[in-house]
């Protein structure tokens, strides 16, 4: 019988490429990490891995494992889905994970209405960059969380989560005066940090339309973007949920641009009793009308 917990260091070996990362995401040691996957080796009695020097490489048989283990590791998200499902009432931790120009829209009515209908839930929340989510959600230091992606930023597919549709928004230029974004290929640019998809649109949006964008400053925080931008240091991107409170000074042009949030979760947990409560809260913070001023 192999062993589920050697099969899913396999996994992440597959996705991260190194055991040094594979230890690291999983605070175990390298040379623990080594171990057990040379013990799944004798298990499986096939060679799963090609070592040349420090670097190792999944054999064909290794990447036909990894993609059965996504398949056990949903069955077994099932069968605890269902287990959890014969209790009365929902208990335990629920995780979710959100980025910052949700928090006072979509999550804090969310939990508030988690918190009145399931007391017995212990909600938790963690802010971080969509592009952190999958990571947490495979290693499971989240259960639920918002995911985004742009028109120009496609979110990628993962085999071990499950997504769904819970929010679009219209991206705005944001400058001093309205004109065309072709004409600010000039403009110095205000974009997200490198490595966030707000930074990564930025770029990819600019080059659409024709020119790479001089970016002067980094900030993750739309409220600073729009006071930068109202102070005259540039122009930048942002959605709909960035305009919480827009500076006098900056006009908002509209583009044929959208951003798009998905709910995520992990293979064959849809129907938890507590991430099916969750989804419920989320969808129905999105459908309720905003609050005058928000």
């Amino acid at each position: 019988m192999l062993d589920v917990r050697k099969l899913r260091l396999l996994r992440e070996l597959a996705r991260r490429g190194t055991i040094a990362a594979v230890a690291d995401a999983l605070t175990f040691t390298p040379s623990a990490v080594s171990q057990q996957l040379t013990a799944l080796e004798r298990e499986t009695g096939v060679p799963l891995l090609e070592r040349t020097g420090r670097r190792v490489t999944l054999t064909p048989a290794a990447q036909r494992l990894v993609e059965r283990t996504e398949d056990v590791l949903a069955t077994l998200h099932e069968a605890a889905a269902e287990l959890a499902a014969t209790s009365t009432a929902l208990s335990g931790t629920l995780r979710i994970g959100v980025f910052p120009t949700a928090i006072p829209t979509i999550l804090t009515p969310a939990l508030v209405a988690l918190s009145t209908d399931h007391p017995g839930l212990d909600l938790t929340v963690t802010e971080l960059d969509p592009v952190s989510v999958p990571d947490a959600l495979r290693d499971e230091s989240l259960d639920i969380a918002l995911i985004q992606e742009y028109d120009y930023v496609p979110a990628a597919s993962d085999p071990a989560l499950q997504t769904e549709p819970l929010l679009e928004e219209v991206v705005h230029l944001a400058a001093l005066s309205a004109e065309p974004l072709a004409v600010r290929r000039d403009s110095p640019w205000i974009a997200g940090t490198p490595g966030t998809l707000c930074h990564a649109m930025t770029i990819r949006a600019c080059e659409a339309a024709g020119f790479t964008p001089h970016i002067r400053h980094h900030a993750d925080d739309f409220g600073t973007v729009l006071a930068l931008v109202a102070a005259g240091q540039g122009v930048a991107f942002v959605p709909d949920l960035g305009v919480v409170a827009p500076h006098a000074a900056v006009v908002l042009t509209p583009l044929p641009i959208r951003r798009r949030t998905h709910l995520a979760y992990r293979r064959g947990t849809r129907d938890h009793p507590a991430i099916s409560a969750a989804r419920i809260a989320l969808h129905d913070a999105v459908e309720v009308p905003p609050i005058d001023g928000m």
